[in-house]
């Protein structure tokens, strides 16, 4: 089982207030990106959820990223089918924020945008979609990450091999692979957090305090970890476990 599929599973079930936007800023950071805005309930934000400013991976560039942020499958309602659809955002994007709202720091600069969605795009609009991408091409850089390529950033920049240790990948498999079994103990689990926490198997710290940094890495597994198994305990049917 790869990683990259657990974090799919995982990403499915989140919304998108209040849980698939406050993980974004974290994977930006991680990404090299400096948030400079973000998601505010209540506020306009004409037609963006988050910015962030940094280095394009593939260009080497300076540029603004933007991302407009999406629950589920994108569809033809989603993409074009009202006021707060894909397409109206990405109007409002160009018509009032980039000529209103950007810092002094970010003009001039490339503007990045980026779809977000814990789905996929459907095929009913991908000519619609890649129409207007090419529409806007001299204007902006507009990218769909959709569920694979936000699972594939998770793993490359949360969730490396410096944050998430061979053993505690092998732990992680063992314990959804018995995720549905009623009889299931999560010993797997279970050590894998305390490892990750640096506790004894008594849960008394087994070294000395942890920094700031490296808790917050350890708190980000531990999350992580908790969620996946109970997405995937619930997902086999059994709602014990994942309680």
């Amino acid at each position: 089982m790869r990683l990259a599929l657990v974090i799919a599973e995982y990403l499915r079930t989140l919304k998108e207030r209040n849980e698939l936007d406050r993980l974004l800023p974290d994977l930006l950071i991680e990404m090299g990106y400096v948030p400079v805005a973000r998601p505010q309930t209540g506020n306009r934000q004409f037609g963006v959820d988050i910015a962030a400013r940094g280095t394009n991976p593939d260009t080497g560039q300076a540029e603004l990223l933007l991302l407009v942020i999406k629950q589920k499958d994108i569809g033809r309602a989603e993409w074009d089918g009202g006021d707060q659809a894909i397409r109206p955002s990405l109007n409002e994007i160009f018509d009032v924020y980039l000529k209103s709202h950007v810092e002094a720091e970010d003009i001039g600069k490339p503007v990045h945008i980026a779809v977000v969605t814990n789905g996929e795009l459907k095929q009913t609009i991908q000519a619609g979609w890649s129409g207007y991408v090419n529409d806007q091409k001299d204007r902006a850089l507009i990218e769909f990450w959709g569920l694979d390529k936000l699972a594939t950033l998770i793993e490359n920049n949360l969730l490396d091999e410096h944050i998430f240790q061979d053993e505690d990948r092998r732990e992680l498999r063992r314990a959804l692979a018995l995720a549905g079994d009623v009889e299931y103990d999560q010993r797997d689990l279970h050590r894998l957090m305390l490892r990750t926490l640096r506790l004894t198997p008594e849960g008394m710290p087994a070294t000395p305090s942890m920094s700031k940094k490296d808790l917050l890495k350890a708190l980000r597994v531990v999350n992580f970890a908790a969620h996946a198994f109970a997405s995937w305990a619930l997902g086999d049917g059994d709602g014990r476990q994942g309680l």
